[in-house]
């Protein structure tokens, strides 16, 4: 058994929208993902990549590991592609001093890409994808993200192939229509946190209420609190922190309570702002002390998240079988699903 966290999210947009529509033209999550599992059934894995990050882009390549049934979705496996440096990859000794580092070069196998694996659940009939994280891997959803796009602008059934004057290929539109003209949707996808309307929509109504905005999570060395950050903070109570330069937080842990009452706006704001945090990276929670109500109302707390003890084996290398996880996931489904429950 392994433990895995679970986290669900929204396909806010999947599919190919005119200018302003809130509704795909044609496309979808279920027929983006089968035409993904089409296109990649047995193709190499250096051929799925779709994309070569721009010179000055600090992201990299991302390559599909495999995608297998689950019910009525998928499981998606990606590979993401890490630096290496002629054929090796750098670590840093942990016991280094700081200013003198011990940089060790790990060679990598031949032809072979050194990276990670992350895992995806997609489930067109809730409209959901949710990431699988094992340990403390990232869960990839950006590089998963903006992959499924660049499928979506490049590979898939409705891109229009053109050939220009001097022979380089190019996207010249899409279409569903079967031809080559061009129509005016563009390709989209977006996954937001799926969170709980329940929660959310009685602090919206009782925001005149609040009397106390709470916010506790844990900072380490690595969470660099940057001056927007900390006006984020005090912006609560209309203040203005100027400060010339980042500050980094050393502390394990941090609590900030701060007696407020938003308006709905500022609370819209509020909630909007912690939904966009979905790495958890900075806060892990928002809460809310309302008169005349005893206990705090948190808001992550509504986000579809949580852990599962799932049969599956984890070797160090941080890889699963990817239909070991399918059915592990499928024997628990119905308790999974659970969190998308209204509470």
């Amino acid at each position: 058994m392994q433990d895995a966290r679970v986290t669900f999210y929204t396909a806010a947009k999947c599919g190919f929208y005119k200018r302003g529509e809130k509704l795909p033209s044609f496309g979808g999550l279920a027929d983006t993902f089968q035409q993904l599992a089409d296109w990649s059934n047995g193709l190499a894995l250096s051929l799925t990549k779709l994309t070569d990050p721009a010179p000055d882009a600090d992201t990299m390549p991302v390559y599909m590991l495999e995608m297998v049934p689950c019910g009525n979705g998928w499981i998606l496996a990606c590979w993401n592609e890490v630096p290496s440096t002629d054929g090796s990859i750098t670590s840093v000794s942990k016991d280094s001093i700081v200013g003198a580092p011990q940089v060790h070069m790990n060679e990598v196998v031949e032809n072979s890409i050194p990276g990670y694996a992350t895992y995806f659940w997609v489930i067109p009939e809730k409209n959901v994808v949710a990431s699988i994280k094992f340990r403390d891997f990232t869960t990839g959803l950006k590089a998963m993200s903006d992959y499924a796009y660049d499928f979506l602008a490049l590979e898939s059934k409705y891109a229009i192939d053109a050939v220009d004057a001097e022979g380089q290929s190019y996207i010249a539109g899409y279409t569903d229509k079967g031809d080559n003209i061009a129509t005016a949707a563009k390709p989209k996808f977006q996954l937001v946190t799926f969170n709980k309307k329940g929660r959310r929509a009685y602090l919206l109504e009782n925001h005149a209420k609040i009397k106390k905005v709470l916010r506790v999570g844990r900072v380490t060395l690595e969470n660099v609190v940057d001056r927007t950050t900390f006006q984020s903070l005090v912006r609560f109570i209309r203040g203005d922190l100027t400060r010339n330069s980042d500050v980094e937080v050393g502390v394990h842990s941090a609590r900030v309570e701060l007696q407020y009452t938003p308006t709905e706006e500022e609370l819209k704001a509020m909630i909007e702002a912690d939904d966009a945090d979905d790495d958890g990276s900075r806060w892990e929670d928002l809460g809310f002390e309302l008169n005349g109500e005893g206990s705090t109302i948190w808001l992550n707390r509504s986000r579809a998240s949580d852990t599962f003890a799932l049969n599956v084996e984890l070797g160090a290398s941080g890889v699963v079988k990817t239909e070991m996880l399918a059915q592990a996931l499928n024997a628990q489904r119905d308790q999974i699903l659970q969190l998308l429950e209204d509470a």
